[in-house]
């Protein structure tokens, strides 16, 4: 799976980095920024926290894209 963040949609709301720390980081703009983009199909607890994050952002701005 691949991790897209939307930088023109993203408001800096923290909701990533702050409840999945371990796929995300604090830009330095405030913004999201993936740890990595592409996550191994065998990375269960980290494909488990990319598909919270995209949920909770209230902007939309997280996509996860699933290998095809």
């Amino acid at each position: 799976m691949k991790i897209v963040i939307d930088y023109e949609v993203c408001e800096a709301h923290g909701r990533c980095f702050e409840n999945a720390f371990e796929v995300f980081d604090e830009g330095p703009d405030g913004k999201g920024v993936a740890k990595t983009a592409v996550v191994s199909d065998d990375d269960f607890d980290i494909q488990r926290a990319a598909r919270s994050a995209a949920m909770m952002c209230p902007m939309g701005a997280i996509s996860i894209i699933e290998d095809e």
